[in-house]
């Protein structure tokens, strides 16, 4: 699969752009973009899940080490 179009899904079903709100498929593609592909969008998105609690449970210690893997994957704003 494409690791973009995963993390773009993911975005999609997290905000119920374009289809029917539904957290735990959003991060599902989250974190298959994420871990499987190396996506560092995907990354920094699912830092902010667990920074916010958005669809997991808070979680900073694991906020922290997915905005630094999309940083060391040359994200923009994680760096």
């Amino acid at each position: 699969y494409n690791p973009e179009a995963l993390c773009l899904l993911g975005k999609c079903y997290l905000k119920g752009d374009g289809v029917e709100k539904d957290l735990d498929q959003g991060i599902e593609y989250l974190l298959e973009a994420a871990t499987e592909h190396e996506n560092s969008d995907a990354c920094f998105e699912l830092g902010h899940c667990y920074l916010e609690g958005k669809g997991v449970e808070k979680n900073m210690g694991q906020a922290l080490k997915d905005f630094h893997m999309a940083a060391d994957q040359g994200h923009e704003e994680a760096e």
